[in-house]
């Protein structure tokens, strides 16, 4: 078996019923596993301007109000 199919169950090994549920279900659509990568530069060609900086200003806030915490998982 390949070391990352061993790491992979390791993983699958240490989840609950509810984090198993949501595996199986990334795993079976596969869906997200289809978009290419971008790089920042790609990204910047490709939709810088497309939205006004005042919308940029409010997403920085808000990112910085709400996302900038750890939480801890329960498991």
């Amino acid at each position: 078996m390949s070391a990352m199919r061993d790491a992979v169950l390791r993983e699958i090994g240490r989840m609950n019923e509810p984090e198993l549920e949501v595996a199986l279900s990334a795993i079976r659509s596969r869906q997200h596993l289809l978009v290419p990568a971008m790089s920042g530069a790609e990204f910047i060609k490709r939709f810088g301007g497309l939205i006004p900086a005042d919308e940029l200003d409010r997403i920085d806030a808000a990112i910085e109000r709400d996302c900038e915490t750890v939480e801890p998982i329960n498991s």
